[in-house]
């Protein structure tokens, strides 16, 4: 994202690319990670006999499958290649 907005010829494109910016978005995301790592703390438990960790209820099981499969594959890549198009686009 941030290659696009530097290759922009918009200046006010341009003007949101700092190294401030950047820094306030790099807190941001840890933080949702981080509290996104809580859901998967208070949702899983150790088995007693055999000490493997095991979800609490099945729908936390589907949610770590659909968010693994979707969030981090389907968004990332997707975001990565529009970006990358769009930056593409605006050196050429």
């Amino acid at each position: 994202m941030d290659q696009f907005l530097v290759t922009s010829s918009n200046p006010s494109l341009r003007h949101i690319s700092k190294i401030q910016r950047a820094y306030k978005i790099v807190l941001i995301t840890s933080i949702i990670w981080v509290l996104h790592s809580l859901v998967s703390y208070f949702n899983v438990g150790i088995s007693l006999f055999t000490g493997v960790c095991i979800p609490n209820s099945p729908g936390s099981s589907l949610y770590a499958a659909l968010f693994f499969i979707f969030i981090i594959s389907v968004i990332s890549i997707t975001i990565t290649m529009i970006f990358g198009y769009l930056t593409y686009r605006n050196i050429c």
